[in-house]
């Protein structure tokens, strides 16, 4: 599958994800689970990502907490869940090759999948995050 990306100032933004204002992707995977990671807006704010701290499959989250923290040489930064949900899997080869996540934020550098136990409500579209990511610009 190809990632349709949407660009913004070289920050890219794969079009059928969805996103949190705190910067994290959700893509549906259509058989109920969904796929979660960062964008590429929060690992270039990061820069050289070095470790994934994952929770034990299994584990479940209400909307809001952190899920997943993940750290670079300068950084750490929390990944929140987007949603009510459990842990199914996460990506171990990120505990080997964090620089995943820098390479390819939106394909091999997931950080884990997931099903929602509650509403996936309230999650921004591409072009949303986009708007949000220039009043984020605006600021800097």
């Amino acid at each position: 599958m190809t990632n349709e990306m949407l660009e913004i100032d070289g920050y890219k933004v794969a079009k059928q994800y969805k996103y949190m204002e705190t910067h994290e992707w959700v893509f549906d995977q259509g058989d109920g689970t969904y796929k979660i990671g960062i964008s590429d807006y929060a690992v270039k704010m990061l820069k050289e990502l070095t470790y994934v701290e994952f929770p034990e499959v299994g584990e479940t989250f209400s909307k809001g907490d952190v899920v997943i923290v993940v750290e670079s040489l300068k950084a750490s930064g929390d990944v929140y869940a987007p949603f009510d949900l459990e842990i199914l899997e996460v990506n171990e080869s990120l505990e080997d090759e964090p620089q995943k996540m820098n390479e390819d934020p939106y394909g091999e550098g997931f950080l884990a999948i997931i099903k929602a136990t509650g509403s996936v409500e309230g999650l921004l579209t591409a072009e949303e995050y986009i708007e949000k990511l220039k009043e984020y610009l605006a600021e800097e």
